[in-house]
């Protein structure tokens, strides 16, 4: 399986270090305060495994072990020391804990693919879904990087309830980034520019960002942003 949206991948890589550092503080925060005593970590659609790098340079007392079906993009995680494998019936051992960043979307049939981590994961451990929000919002970089869809709140609430996960939680992130999507779809501008370059990615991580962060604090998680958090357990 060949990914088509390698060039923005490395690209967010290069230009959105808080970013990924604040969803990788998210999502080991949620590990931490579930209860299974085992400490294998999936990541789920990994990539070229830069969140599991932070995520290990964080908190180095879990095995994480990732998921990529691309094969250029598995042999980057495995030259980064973790076990990598295309299937998830390869894996045998047990999941304690599974996160997922920016990936469902890119699933076509995503019910069967969170029935496959269901089956997976371990009982009474936590599955993380970090995903675009706002169909509303689905555009020129949607398109580009191959998106089936942009996520609702109870829409993904629902496709999660019905394999048989308990949903925790689920908020907003990235206020700002929502309202910068919208206007960036009025105008058009990312058929003209390309804004997933990492250089006006640098501005949005060091200057936006934060701003955003502020204002999702401030109870803006409540009611919208470019994307949503969901923290979910297997009873």
């Amino acid at each position: 399986m060949d990914y088509t949206g390698k060039n923005e991948l490395k690209e967010s890589e290069l230009g959105l270090i808080k970013y990924n550092n604040f969803i990788v503080k998210k999502i080991l925060k949620s590990f931490s305060q579930n209860s299974s005593s085992g400490n294998v970590v999936l990541d789920f659609g990994s990539g070229s495994g830069t969140l599991s790098c932070i995520a290990r340079e964080i908190n180095n007392k879990y095995d994480y072990i990732c998921f990529e079906p691309d094969d250029e993009l598995q042999k980057i995680c495995t030259e980064k020391g973790f076990s990598t494998y295309k299937s998830l019936l390869d894996i045998d051992k047990k999941i304690n804990r599974i996160f997922s960043s920016n990936v469902l979307e890119h699933i076509e049939d995503d019910v069967a693919a969170l029935t496959d981590l269901f089956k997976k994961l371990d009982n009474n451990s936590v599955l993380v879904l970090y995903v675009p929000a706002f169909q509303i919002l689905y555009g020129e970089m949607d398109r580009k990087v191959e998106h089936f869809r942009r996520y609702g709140k109870k829409e993904l609430i629902a496709k999660t309830s019905k394999v048989g996960f308990k949903i925790e939680s689920v908020e907003y992130v990235d206020s700002v980034g929502f309202l910068v999507s919208i206007l960036l779809k009025i105008v058009k501008y990312d058929k003209f520019y390309n804004f997933g370059d990492s250089k006006y990615l640098k501005i949005y991580d060091q200057l936006i960002f934060p701003i955003s962060r502020a204002l999702d604090v401030m109870l803006l998680k409540k009611l919208f942003g470019k994307n949503l958090l969901l923290i979910a357990t297997k009873k």
